[in-house]
């Protein structure tokens, strides 16, 4: 066979080679788009439902908040609890009020001393570590593309409101009354401490999921 032959035999070879990859690229394309109609679909979807829970797992925090009313009868947070249920970091502290106290409906500055004397113990003038608008930042950053749990539709509504979270899931259960002191923020009378309510709604939370 001469030489000229033999590179016109490879040169076929070759174009044969490419023609059965492409061939075979394509039906792998075709089965790939038509997978929604062969059994593997079914294995496809529950490995994409295991991939999504466990990612979910990894971006689930608590939220905790207790506060006042404010102008439009909404929550106006006042000490806030943020607990990353995957890595157990919580993030604790007060808000400065977003307003005066002045600027409140007298129904509302009623409702809120009561909280004040008998409640959680904590007052609307006094100074937080952060502003109101600074908070809404915070849990945009630290809530966004994560599943949220928070005990108490008020503080559901004030994610919802705010547009915080994506995933918001109210857990249904009693929260404790702590003891005087339990929590430098409430430090007179048996209180709702948004850091303790973290903790007690993962321990329900796990012991019920």
């Amino acid at each position: 066979m001469s030489d000229n032959t033999r590179k016109g035999n490879y040169g076929w070879l070759g174009f044969a080679a490419l023609a059965g990859a492409a061939i075979a690229g394509a039906a792998y394309a075709a089965y790939t788009i038509s997978e929604e109609h062969s059994d593997d679909q079914k294995w496809l979807q529950q490995r994409r439902r295991e991939f999504n829970s466990e990612r979910s797992e990894e971006n689930t925090y608590i939220f905790d908040a207790q506060g006042f009313w404010g102008k439009r009868n909404d929550l106006i947070p006042k000490e806030v609890g943020i607990l990353n249920v995957n890595s157990g970091e919580m993030t604790h502290f007060l808000v400065d009020a977003p307003y005066k106290w002045e600027e409140l409906p007298e129904e509302a500055k009623n409702t809120n001393e009561w909280l004040t004397e008998n409640f959680h113990g904590l007052t609307w003038n006094s100074s937080g570590s952060v502003s109101f608008n600074r908070l809404l930042t915070i849990l945009e950053k630290e809530l966004r593309n994560a599943k949220v749990l928070c005990a108490g539709e008020r503080k559901a509504k004030f994610l919802r409101d705010h547009d915080l979270a994506d995933e918001i899931i109210q857990v249904k259960m009693t929260l404790p009354r702590n003891s005087p002191g339990a929590c430098k923020f409430h430090p007179r009378i048996p209180n709702r401490c948004a850091r303790l309510n973290c903790i007690a709604v993962q321990s329900h939370y796990t012991n019920n999921a």
